[in-house]
């Protein structure tokens, strides 16, 4: 009750629009994982538990009320509790949730190029450290755009921090 309220008044709950919260949620769910002893690790568990020959999606919606997009996986996670619910193993639920995020990515990029046009793509961040989504997030965006991934910096904080840096050096030059 009190969390339900805290949400709905959005007391110490704000919105996020971070995958790896989500991640780290139904990998912990599905995956059985309470705790995790690093940054990343039941999201680096959830990844690694997708089975490689399994494939499938989940429903998600996508919000184009505004000129912001948003990605509604409320349906997704609903989909993911009641098969976890089921028994189907977990290797089958996280390939079908890299899947289902790849497709939908895919969705929102082709939404956005309709609005402003053809742009390449870069796809940065931590979870693109995940291997799975990369590759299948790619597989989908090609050939209609040119995609960009990390070689040199790393997508995830390590290439926030390098980027924060440069700022830094480029402001104390003038």
């Amino acid at each position: 009750m009190l969390v339900r309220q805290a949400l709905t008044r959005g007391l110490n709950a704000p919105r996020a629009h971070g995958m790896g919260r989500i991640f780290d949620g139904l990998g912990a769910l599905v995956l059985g994982l309470g705790k995790s002893r690093f940054e990343g690790e039941v999201a680096l568990a959830w990844n690694l538990a997708a089975d490689p020959a399994a494939h499938g999606r989940y429903p998600f919606a996508i919000d184009t009320r505004s000129s912001l997009l948003e990605l509604d996986l409320r349906p997704t996670v609903r989909a993911v509790v009641d098969e976890h619910l089921r028994g189907v193993p977990a290797p089958r639920v996280s390939a079908k949730f890299h899947d289902t995020l790849a497709h939908a990515t895919a969705r929102l990029v082709g939404l956005v190029r309709d609005r402003v046009g053809q742009h390449p793509v870069v796809l940065t961040g931590g979870c693109f450290q995940n291997a799975r989504l990369a590759e299948g997030l790619t597989a989908a965006l090609e050939p209609d755009f040119k995609v960009h991934l990390h070689r040199k910096v790393p997508p995830g904080d390590g290439g926030i921090a390098l980027g924060q840096v440069v700022v830094a050096d480029a402001a104390t030059r003038g």
